[in-house]
C-alpha cells in the first residue's frame, strides 16, 4: 500500500509496519527511531488515535487507520494491485463491514475476506477500479 503524508506530501509505502518503519525513521521528535518508540510517541501526542492491537503489525495497521480517517495521510491507489493492508485498512476507515464492501464492489463476502487474508488478490480490472472509487471516499 501506498500513502500520502498530510500536509509533508511525503509517500511512504510497503506493509504497514514498513510504512510505520518509514516514518519513524524520519522523525525529528524521536531519539530512538524504532516503531515501537514511534507508536508510543504518535499515541502520547495524539490521543484521538486509538493504537490497539496484540502484535506490531495489528498496531501499525491501528495507527494507519487512525491517520487516514482523521485527514493526517491520504491513500495512494496503485494502479495495477491493491494489498491486504490498503483493503482492510480502506473498509476500516469507511466504517463498512465486509459484506457492505462486497456488496458494493459486486462479489461475494467470502471473496473480501480472502483478500483481506492475503489469501487472494482482487485481479479483475472492473473490480480494482471501483476499489479505487471507494478509496477516493477516504
Amino acid at each position: 500500500m501506498k500513502i500520502r503524508m498530510i500536509p509533508e506530501n511525503k509517500v511512504y509505502a510497503g506493509t504497514p509496519a514498513d510504512i510505520v518503519s518509514k516514518l519513524s525513521a524520519d522523525a525529528i521528535f524521536l531519539k530512538h527511531k524504532s516503531p515501537k518508540d514511534y507508536l508510543k510517541a504518535v499515541s502520547r501526542r495524539l490521543p484521538s488515535i486509538k493504537i490497539e492491537g496484540k502484535t506490531l503489525e495489528a498496531r501499525c495497521e491501528a495507527l494507519l487507520r487512525g491517520m487516514l480517517a482523521n485527514g493526517m495521510a491520504k491513500m495512494i491507489p496503485e494502479e495495477a494491485f491493491v494489498d491486504q493492508y490498503e483493503i482492510r485498512i480502506m473498509r476500516s476507515v469507511l466504517g463498512i463491514s465486509q459484506e457492505r464492501l462486497a456488496h458494493r464492489l459486486g462479489v461475494s463476502f467470502a471473496t473480501v475476506n480472502r483478500w483481506e487474508k492475503g489469501l487472494h488478490v482482487p485481479r479483475s480490472g472492473a473490480v480494482i477500479m471501483n476499489l479505487r472509487r471507494v478509496a477516493k471516499e477516504l
